[in-house]
């Protein structure tokens, strides 16, 4: 899963964000989401089994509007023939993709790429409205860069260019299988459990 949105408009003045606590983390992310709307919603269906083969009057950061629009997002486009949030998590809830943990019989995983704001989008537009008031509340709800590690891992993107939700959901994935192949393959793959349900930033223990 992967997200575009106006990039972060409210910070810590003079706070670097690793020497943030958790609680501090999430008032900020909080206060951004609740605040600005989504651009994207990138998602990408994986089975390891089966084979592989309207911005102007929103809050944003205008220089990450900018680097949207030289990457190929056409806002105009996306006025006219984008689906609104309402229609968008209708279809979501009936697909029956939704934050539980399986699906056709299978466990599923999320997998995103420093992830915070994108599941606080994604449970803010699910919930319909802002997000819960602090930490504990939030987690209660869901039980730099990209490129360096998907070049680490000599994972090249094929498609499209990046950031946009399409192009960068993909790659995370990808990155994430050869991570997995290559770190926590055999008996160091229950190594990963320790990541389950951690979001970064935002993780307390």
């Amino acid at each position: 899963m992967d997200t575009e949105f106006p990039r972060v408009i409210y910070h810590y003045p003079e706070l670097h964000r690793s020497s943030l606590s958790p609680c501090q983390n999430y008032s900020i992310v909080k206060k951004n989401v609740n605040d600005m709307k989504l651009i994207q919603l990138g998602l990408t269906l994986f089975d390891p089994q089966v084979s592989r083969t309207g911005v102007d009057e929103d809050l944003q950061n205008p220089k990450s509007i900018t680097l949207f629009k030289r990457q190929g997002i056409d806002f105009f486009i996306n006025k006219l023939i984008g689906i609104s949030f309402v229609d968008y998590v209708f279809l979501f809830m009936a697909s029956r993709i939704s934050i539980a943990t399986r699906w056709l019989g299978r466990n599923r995983t999320w997998i995103t790429f420093h992830g915070t704001y994108d599941f606080e989008f994604l449970v803010k537009i699910l919930s319909q409205q802002n997000l819960p008031h602090d930490l504990s509340q939030f987690m209660q709800l869901v039980y730099g860069g990209l490129e360096r590690v998907a070049k680490s891992s000599n994972v090249e993107r094929i498609v499209e260019k990046s950031h946009q939700a399409s192009s960068d959901r993909l790659l995370v994935m990808q990155s994430f299988m050869e991570l997995q192949k290559t770190y926590f393959d055999g008996p160091t793959k229950e190594l990963l459990n320790a990541f389950n349900y951690k979001l970064h930033g935002l993780a307390t223990a």
